[in-house]
C-alpha cells in the first residue's frame, strides 16, 4: 500500500499502471479544485487505471436516517455520477457515507456477519476498528433505505468538469446549514439568465434612445455605455477564467495561492 499525498488526479494521470485499490481522502466537493474528483471524467480516469476487480472508494457527506432536499440532490449527483462508469457500486450510509465502486461483475459481500468472517480470516489488526462494527455501519435496511432514495430520483443532474452541478449542490446544503434561504438560487436557471439579461438589454437599449435625442449627449451617453459593457464582460471573462482554471488545473492553482501566503517556502516544480 502507497499513500500519496497530493493531487490525486494529477497523480493518476501521470502513473500508466494498474492498481487493484485507489482510495480517496479529499472531503466533500466544497470548491471547484475538490469538485475535480466528483465528475465522470476523474471516475474514468480511475476507471482505467484501476486492474480488471479493482476498486474505488471514497466518502462524502450524507445521512443514514433522514435526507433533506438539498442533501438529497447533492448525494444523487454524485451517486448517479459515479454510476455513470462504476456499475457495479455499494453506498454505505453515515454522516459521511462510503462510496464503493468497481467493474468487476461480482456482487460486493453486504452481510455484516460474512464480512466480519472476513475480516478474522485475514487476519486485520487496527487500532480503531473491529469485526464488531460491521453490524454497526452496515446495517442492510439502511443501505436499502439509501440505495433506494438515490435512485428513485429523476431530476438528477452528472456533474462533468465543464459542468460542475455537484460543486453547485455543496453550496445549496452550507447554505441550508446558516439557515440560508436557497429559493432565490435554486431558481436561477439559464432560461432565467437569459430573460433577465434580454430585459435588461431591453432597458439600456430604450435609455439610451431617450438619450440620444439629446445630440449634446450622445459622444458622452456612447462611451458610458461603451465603458460600462466593456466592463461588464471583462468581469464576466475574469470569472469564468479563474473558475476554468481551478476546475481543470486545480492543484497548480492551490499552489499559486500557497506560494503567495508564503513566498519563502521553495517551489515544488519537481511535483510536474
Amino acid at each position: 500500500m502507497k499513500i500519496v499525498s497530493g493531487d490525486g488526479r494529477e497523480f493518476l494521470t501521470r502513473k500508466q499502471r494498474s492498481f487493484d485499490v485507489i482510495i480517496l481522502n479529499i472531503g466533500e466537493p466544497s470548491t471547484a479544485n475538490l469538485n475535480r474528483f466528483f465528475t465522470v471524467e476523474f471516475y474514468q480516469l480511475c476507471s482505467t487505471r484501476l486492474a480488471s476487480n479493482g476498486i474505488l472508494a471514497f466518502s462524502f457527506p450524507s445521512s443514514a436516517d433522514y435526507i433533506s432536499d438539498e442533501l438529497k440532490n447533492l448525494n444523487a449527483s454524485i451517486y448517479h455520477t459515479f454510476k455513470q462508469v462504476f456499475q457495479n457500486i455499494l453506498v454505505i450510509p453515515g454522516d459521511h457515507a462510503i462510496m464503493i465502486g468497481s467493474q468487476s461483475k461480482r456482487p460486493f459481500v453486504q452481510d455484516p456477519d460474512s464480512l466480519a468472517q472476513l475480516y478474522t480470516t485475514a487476519k486485520i489488526t487496527t487500532e480503531y476498528f473491529s469485526k464488531y462494527m460491521y453490524e454497526e455501519k452496515m446495517p442492510p435496511e439502511r443501505i436499502k433505505y439509501i440505495t433506494n432514495t438515490l435512485e428513485s430520483v429523476q431530476d438528477y443532474r452528472i456533474n462533468t468538469d465543464t459542468h460542475p452541478v455537484t460543486y453547485y449542490f455543496d453550496l445549496l446544503l452550507w447554505n441550508r446549514f446558516l439557515d440560508g434561504d436557497n429559493k432565490i438560487i435554486s431558481n436561477i436557471t439559464r432560461t432565467g439568465i437569459f430573460v433577465v439579461g434580454t430585459l435588461s438589454a431591453g432597458i439600456l437599449c430604450i435609455i439610451i434612445l431617450l438619450h440620444l435625442r439629446q445630440k449634446e449627449k450622445q459622444e458622452r451617453n456612447a462611451l458610458a455605455v461603451i465603458m460600462a459593457c466593456g466592463g461588464m464582460i471583462g468581469m464576466a471573462l475574469n470569472l469564468l477564467l479563474i473558475l476554468n482554471f481551478q476546475e481543470t488545473f486545480g492543484s497548480i492553482y492551490e499552489l499559486l495561492v500557497h506560494y503567495r501566503r508564503c513566498p519563502c517556502l521553495d517551489w515544488p516544480w519537481e511535483q510536474f
